[in-house]
C-alpha cells in the first residue's frame, strides 16, 4: 500500500523545513506590533529569546505561500500573517532564502542550550537537524523532482484544493486567486523541468507519460471537475448573501476551466516537448551525483541515522522473516484465514471501533469530529488508496480522511483506516497538537515518523482489532510486511546499487517465484524509478518504532507499559529517531531512578 498522506511540499506536514524552499518575502510583522524581538529586548531570558526566535521561524515559513499558510493555520491572523499573497509561492528557492536559512541556523547556534527548556532542546535540536539538511541540499541542484504520477504537485493539487477551507469572504477571494495563479506557478515548474533536461536530469519516458496521462485525465470533463462540483457545498462555511454566492460560483467556473486548467494542459504539453532528452532509463544512481542524492533524500525522509547499506541488510533479514512466517502456515490457519468476514462494513462503524479499542494499547483519543470522502473518480486512477490531510494547529477538532474507491476490491478498509485514522495518521496529528506544542514544531515534521507511526500501528494492532482470528491475523500482518520490505529492497536495489529490469526480477523471483514475469518485475522497477524512496519511510519508520519498543521492553522488563511508552511517542511529535530515541532514555531513566529511590528507602 502506498503513501495515504497529501505529499509533503504542498501540505502542511513539511519535511524538514520544507516550506522555507519558497521565495524571499518581507516577513510579516508580529501582531503584537514588534519586530524581531531576539535582539531588540536584550533583558529578555535565553528561554525568552529562544521563543520570539522559534515565533520568526514559524512566521517567514508560512509566509511563502497561501496553501500551506492555510493548512497550517485557520486564523492567521492570530499569528500575524494576515500579509501572506495569494498565490503558491515561488517554485524554486532564491538566493535570498537560502541565505534565510542559513542565517537561522548561525543564530539557532548562538543560544545558550542548558538555558533553554526540555521541550525548547526538543525544538532546538528538531530545528537544527533542519536547517542542517536544509544546506545540504545545496550539493544536489536539480535533483529534486516534484511531478510524478501519485505523489507530485499537480497529482495531490486537486485535492488540496477541493479542502481549502472557506470560512470567510476573504478565504473565497483568496482561494480564487490561487486559482488563478496556477499558470504561473505550473510555468516555474516546467522551467525547472526545462534546466533538468538542459543538464542531462531529466525524468525517464515513462514517467513523462504517467505524468501526462494523469494530467489529461484531469482535464476531460471540465464541467465535472472537482473544484467546480464541490464549490457550493464549500461555500455554505462562509456568512455570504446569495448574491455573492452566485458571483463567488461564476467566477469559481470561469477560473477552473480558465487559468487552472490551462496550467494542466500547458504542463501536459511541455513535458510532451521535453520527452526524450532524459539521458537516465533507470534508478538514481545512474545521474553523476544521484548515489550521495539518494542516500541523502532517504536520511531526510526517514529520520533515521541508518546507512543504506545497513537498512538494506536489516530489511531482508525481516522479510526472510516474514516469508517464514508465510511458509509455516497450516491448513487450520489457512482456513482461519479464508473464513474470516470482516463483521463492520461501513467507515464510520470502523473508526468508532477502533476508537474503543485503542485505549488498552495508547492514551485516550483528543474528541474530535472526522469525515470520510470519496477520491474523486478523475483522480482515481493516480491518488493512493487512501489518504488523511493533517489539520490546522488551530483547528485539529476538524478532520478529513478520503477513500479512493478504485481499490475497493483489494484494499483492507479496516486496516487502511487504522493507518489514516485510528491509531494512525489522525490519533497521532490530533493528540500532538490538543498537547498546544510551540506553533513552529507545525512546520517541522519527519515523514519516517509520520509514517512509519501509522505503519506500526496498522500491522502491530490494526490486524488484531478487526475482530480476525489469530491466525489470519498473522498471515495478513506478516504478509503485508512483507509485501512493504519487498519495494523497499527493490527501490533500494534500483536507486542505489544501479538493478535493471532483469536483476529486479531476479530478486523479485526469491519472493513470488514464478508468480512474477518480467511484465511485473517491469512494473516494480518503473514505480521506484518515478517515486524513489517513496516507501522507505514506511518501512524504516516502522522498524524504528519496533526497535524503540523492543529496547524499552529489554531495559524495562515488567515495568514497561506499553500505554505509557506511546503516550511519550505521541507527546514528542514528529522529530527524527535519534532525538525520539534521546527522549525515550530519558523517560527510562526517569523510571529506573524512581525504582532505585524506592528500594533505597524501603
Amino acid at each position: 500500500m502506498k503513501k495515504h498522506r497529501i505529499a509533503a511540499a504542498a501540505a502542511a506536514a513539511v519535511l524538514c523545513l520544507g516550506l522555507l524552499a519558497g521565495c524571499a518575502r518581507e516577513l510579516p510583522d508580529a501582531s503584537s506590533g514588534e519586530g524581531s524581538a531576539v535582539s531588540s529586548q536584550p533583558e529578555l531570558t535565553t528561554a525568552e529569546k529562544f521563543d520570539q526566535f522559534c515565533e520568526e521561524v514559524f512566521r517567514f515559513a508560512l509566509s511563502q505561500d497561501a496553501l500551506s499558510l492555510q493548512y497550517t493555520v485557520a486564523h492567521p491572523e492570530n499569528y500575524g500573517l494576515e500579509g501572506v499573497p495569494a498565490s503558491w509561492g515561488s517554485f524554486v528557492p532564491t538566493p535570498e532564502t537560502v541565505d534565510q536559512t542559513k542565517s537561522f541556523l548561525t543564530e539557532l547556534k548562538t543560544f545558550a542550550y542548558s538555558e533553554l527548556t526540555d521541550d525548547q532542546q526538543l525544538t532546538y535540536d528538531t530545528l537544527l537537524t533542519g536547517f542542517e539538511q536544509s544546506v545540504g541540499g545545496e550539493a544536489f541542484p536539480l535533483y529534486e523532482e516534484a511531478l510524478s504520477a501519485t505523489v507530485g504537485l499537480q497529482a495531490q493539487m486537486p485535492s488540496l484544493l477541493a479542502e481549502y477551507a472557506l470560512r470567510s469572504k476573504q478565504d473565497v477571494e483568496r482561494y480564487l486567486l490561487l486559482l488563478k495563479d496556477t499558470e504561473r506557478y505550473f510555468g516555474e515548474i516546467l522551467a525547472y523541468e526545462k534546466e533538468k533536461s538542459e543538464a542531462g536530469l531529466f525524468m525517464a519516458d515513462f514517467a513523462v507519460d504517467a505524468i501526462v496521462a494523469q494530467c489529461e485525465s484531469f482535464l476531460r470533463n471540465p464541467d465535472e471537475n472537482m473544484l467546480i462540483t464541490s464549490f457550493a457545498g464549500r461555500l455554505e462555511q462562509a456568512e455570504l448573501t446569495d448574491e455573492e454566492k452566485a458571483d463567488f460560483t461564476s467566477q469559481n467556473e470561469e477560473a477552473v476551466k480558465g487559468p487552472f486548467l490551462s496550467a494542466y494542459r500547458t504542463l501536459s504539453e511541455g513535458l510532451k516537448a521535453l520527452k526524450g532528452t532524459g539521458k537516465n532509463p533507470g534508478g538514481l544512481c545512474g545521474l553523476e551525483k544521484g548515489k550521495e542524492f539518494y542516500a541523502y533524500m532517504v536520511a531526510q525522509s526517514t529520520g533515521s541515522s541508518r546507512s543504506i547499506d545497513d537498512i538494506r541488510d536489516r530489511l531482508q533479514r525481516d522479510l526472510d522473516a516474514h516469508m517464514q512466517t508465510l511458509e509455516n502456515l497450516t491448513q487450520e490457519d489457512v482456513a482461519a484465514w479464508q473464513l474470516y468476514k470482516p463483521a463492520l462494513t461501513e467507515p464510520e462503524d470502523m473508526l468508532k471501533d477502533m476508537q474503543r479499542k485503542l485505549q488498552m494499547d495508547f492514551p485516550e483519543p483528543p474528541p474530535v469530529s472526522y469525515t470520510v470522502k470519496k477520491v474523486d473518480e478523475a483522480l482515481a486512477d493516480y491518488v493512493s488508496p487512501a489518504f488523511y490531510l493533517i489539520p490546522p494547529l488551530d483547528d485539529f477538532q476538524n478532520n478529513v480522511i478520503y477513500i479512493n474507491e478504485k481499490y475497493s476490491e483489494s484494499m483492507d478498509l479496516y486496516t487502511t483506516l487504522a493507518h489514516e485514522g485510528y491509531p494512525g495518521h489522525l490519533y497521532q496529528s490530533v493528540f500532538f497538537l490538543s498537547q498546544n506544542p510551540a506553533p513552529v514544531r507545525s512546520v517541522l515534521s519527519c515523514s519516517g515518523y509520520v509514517e512509519g507511526w501509522a505503519t506500526y500501528v496498522e500491522c502491530e494492532y490494526g490486524y488484531a482489532y478487526s475482530g480476525r482470528p489469530e491466525p489470519a491475523v498473522r498471515i495478513e500482518r506478516a504478509d503485508r510486511l512483507a509485501a512493504l520490505e519487498t519495494m523497499a529492497i527493490v527501490d533500494i536495489g534500483v536507486n542505489y546499487d544501479g538493478w535493471d529490469v532483469s536483476e529486479t526480477l531476479e530478486f523479485l523471483k526469491t519472493v513470488y517465484g514464478d508468480s512474477i514475469d518480467r511484465n511485473g518485475a517491469e512494473a516494480f522497477f518503473q514505480s521506484v524509478v518515478e517515486e524513489p524512496g517513496n516507501v522507505l519511510p514506511y518501512v524504516v519508520g516502522n522498524l524504528e518504532f519496533l526497535e524503540l519498543k523492543a529496547a524499552a521492553k529489554e531495559r524495562l522488563g515488567e515495568a514497561f507499559d506499553v500505554k505509557e511508552f506511546h503516550r511519550l511517542i505521541l507527546e514528542t511529535g514528529p522529530v527524527p529517531f535519534s532525538l525520539l530515541e534521546k527522549q525515550i532514555n530519558m523517560w527510562m531513566d526517569g523510571l529506573t531512578a524512581g525504582e532505585n529511590s524506592a528500594l533505597a528507602a524501603a
